[in-house]
């Protein structure tokens, strides 16, 4: 495989590789008679040296190894989703027009059921005119509207509870006191004082 990743992870591991590789070789060969050596106030063996730098070494190896695997892991999995992606698709049109694209049985298959669409500026505008249209027609008030309006009372007279609900009945009495009579009202000459006359003298 020839991508760009794969290119630019095998030429920085082997450039790592040969570094570490060129150290080996030249204590082997230009630095033979030192051991131990001393270095930033430690001392190493030279058998300990080798063995660290081999380590390194083969662990950018196994490194370069497991990425390029993955590399060829990914492309494999895009070459499958490139074509298991457009039959997904052909599968969910099938779906949708079989149960409706507002059905939710299409969750079954994991898919969306499509979403009312949203209403443009224009809809909404001559949505809002119709309404006002209407309340006018039927004499409504929406909701602003009916929190402006307040009633406003004047005048009330209260008439208490013992008052008479008719003109001419008469009070109910108190508990205890006599009856009123009931009979006609004398007049005035029937209740007048006779007075006697002088006698006359001879």
């Amino acid at each position: 495989m020839t991508t760009t990743d794969t290119i630019n992870i095998t030429n920085q591991k082997v450039t790592t590789e040969a570094g570490y590789q060129a150290v080996i070789d030249g204590i082997n060969n230009l630095l033979q008679g030192i051991d131990p050596f001393i270095m930033g106030n430690q001392t190493f063996t030279r058998s300990d040296l080798i063995a660290m730098f081999q380590k390194r070494i083969a662990a950018a190896k196994n490194t370069r190894s497991v990425r390029m695997q993955l590399s060829r892991t990914v492309e494999s999995e895009r070459e499958v989703d490139s074509l298991a992606r457009p039959l997904r698709a052909l599968v969910k049109s099938f779906v949708l027009t079989r149960f409706g694209k507002n059905s939710t049985q299409v969750q079954a298959f994991g898919f969306t059921p499509n979403r009312r669409p949203k209403k443009s500026v224009e809809v909404k505008a001559t949505a809002v005119v119709k309404a006002k249209a209407t309340r006018k027609a039927r004499s409504t008030m929406g909701k602003k509207q009916k929190k402006i309006v307040k009633g406003d009372v004047t005048g009330i007279v209260v008439t208490p509870v013992t008052a008479a609900s008719h003109a001419g009945t008469a009070p109910v009495p108190a508990p205890g006191a006599p009856a009123a009579a009931t009979g006609p009202t004398p007049s005035p000459a029937a209740t007048a004082t006779s007075v006697p006359l002088p006698k006359s003298t001879a």
